[in-house]
């Protein structure tokens, strides 16, 4: 009886150290499918041939699953954390979160830690707290709208560092969690991981993106599939990868699954929108064409119009429901120029950024009307075809023009009835809803003193803001309409010679309206199109 009754009593128990999916379980609907990949090989102290490797490789099939991704390579701490914050704050309700690492991981005092390439590991002190906390990239998602947050850890491999390694143990260890993130290790709890050097890819990395790439599979599936392949083809069997679930449902990470998975039918808790989408997302070409067809003005149409190549809508007339964020029309003078919409932000100096100079006082401004501000900076090319002449010194059509004055630049914009903007609303649109000093990592947003080699480079060959705006930050300053003082107007951006210090969303420059110099030029605004 006894017996019996232990057997009652540990039947809920025994289910769930089995993982039994369920085929009625719900699907998570999710909206924007985000995702953070790093990979950290380059160590002074105990370099890695893999991660910088599994970083690419992840960031390529995520892109293929519909994530947005942002990526780091050879990270130091503030460029980590920097990430981390740029990640967390785009993150909006209904998002899945995707944060990947791969690299150096040690556990200290029970919690773990993900460590920069700048890390030296003098002592148990520096590893502490200059190391970026697990617990803090998890907070950080956590705290944010996202519905779904998983966090994927290949940092479990052999720790090089003396200091922290007088800490005794081996490997990561269980996280805490709230409901809606799933925690996973490359290796059990406490143990260690092969960074399988004879391979391109880490072990675990390698049979996670085979998962990822298999449609259908619900996220315990892909986890359960990799936790089975890594223990079967590791030495000896001896690395078990752990996940750590408490996301109630199941997200289906491959957009395939209405065709190839049985489970179809669980897809009907989805709205009409997102079971069109995810089709678009497999399946790119026809089934975009439907979704475009069904939802012209639709969540992900914009994505669905890359997908397909699909041209943007015909828009008539100056509609705010009918705008996106970012909508690209060609103007009269032949430049390519996006819609900023109205709202609100706080001008200045950003939060816990300490590079600010005292002219970047805070204050509160409201843009109380969209406006048209050009893609790129003002290239040779095109001040050549309206003007005649190109002042710039070193001549290559698609680099920006420069040797500029403000007056010049005035009276470019105005041959066709649109002006400079002010310094406000230069601002508004380079922060592009961001709050930090930048609104991407330097390295790939912008062309400054470490990048530049001294020259200008072409326009739009960083990576754009979230309002489809290339080079805010960097490449050549841009004259806006605005005043400094008496004597002089503003600049905003920074250039190619300057250190990160003045390559910030709020750094004001200055110069004499007559005065043009080598990294001058500046951009349009549009107030109709």
């Amino acid at each position: 009886m006894r017996l019996v009754g232990f057997i009652a009593l540990m039947l809920p128990f025994l289910g769930h150290a089995q993982h039994v999916v369920s085929r009625d379980l719900e699907v998570v609907p999710v909206g924007r499918r985000m995702a953070l990949v790093v990979g950290n090989s380059n160590y002074a102290l105990g370099k890695l041939k893999n991660p910088v490797n599994d970083a690419a490789a992840m960031e390529t099939t995520l892109r293929k699953l519909g994530f947005e991704v942002a990526s780091l390579r050879d990270g130091n701490l503030k460029q980590m954390r920097q990430a981390l914050n740029l990640f967390a704050n785009r993150l909006q309700k209904g998002d899945l979160a995707f944060f990947y690492y791969s690299g150096h991981g040690i556990q200290l005092k029970e919690r773990n830690f993900l460590v920069p390439v700048d890390f030296s590991g003098e002592s148990m002190t520096d590893a502490e707290y200059e190391t970026l906390a697990a617990d803090q990239v998890r907070d950080r998602l956590e705290e944010s709208p996202a519905t779904i947050r998983m966090l994927v850890l290949d940092a479990c491999r052999n720790n090089p560092f003396p200091a922290a390694s007088r800490s005794g143990v081996r490997g990561l260890r269980e996280m805490e969690r709230a409901e809606g993130t799933l925690v996973a290790f490359a290796t059990g709890a406490n143990n260690v991981a092969d960074d399988n050097s004879a391979e391109s890819n880490g072990l675990y990395t390698k049979y996670l993106i085979a998962a990822l790439e298999m449609p259908g599979l619900s996220h315990v599936e892909v986890f359960k599939r990799v936790q089975v392949e890594v223990k079967r083809s590791s030495p000896g069997g001896k690395q078990n990868p752990a996940y750590y679930d408490n996301i109630i449902g199941m997200v289906i990470l491959n957009g395939l699954s209405a065709k190839a998975s049985p489970r179809s039918g669980a897809r009907n808790q989805i709205n009409e929108e997102e079971v069109f989408w995810m089709e678009c997302q497999a399946q790119k070409g026809a089934y975009c064409a439907a979704y475009l067809k069904k939802f012209p003005l639709g969540h992900f149409a914009d994505l669905a119009r890359l997908y397909s190549n699909a041209p943007k809508p015909v828009v008539t007339k100056l509609d705010p429901e009918v705008l996106s964020v970012g909508t690209k029309r060609k103007g009269p003078d032949g430049l390519i120029y996006s819609w900023i919409p109205p709202g609100s932000y706080t001008m200045g100096c950003s939060t816990w950024d300490n590079d600010c100079f005292p002219d970047e006082s805070r204050k509160s401004v409201d843009i109380s009307k969209g406006f048209w501000l050009g893609e790129t900076e003002v290239t040779q090319e095109a001040y050549l075809r309206i003007t005649g002449t190109n002042p710039s010194a070193y001549k290559i059509r698609d680099r920006p023009v420069e040797i500029v004055t403000w007056n010049q630049a005035k009276e470019f914009c105005s041959r066709y009835g649109v002006r400079l903007p002010t310094e406000e609303e230069w601002e508004f649109a380079a922060r592009a809803g961001s709050t930090e000093s930048r609104y991407g990592l330097i390295d790939q947003v912008a062309w400054y003193g470490s990048n530049s080699a001294g020259q200008r480079h072409p326009v739009g060959q960083k990576q754009a803001n979230a309002w489809g705006l290339y080079d805010m930050l960097g490449n050549v300053w841009e004259w806006t309409e605005s005043s400094y003082s008496s004597e002089f107007n503003v600049l905003r951006g920074g250039s190619i010679y300057k250190d990160p210090s003045y390559i910030r969303a709020s750094v004001r420059g200055k110069m004499g309206p007559g005065y043009k110099v080598g990294d001058v030029g500046f951009r349009c605004l549009r107030d109709s199109l």
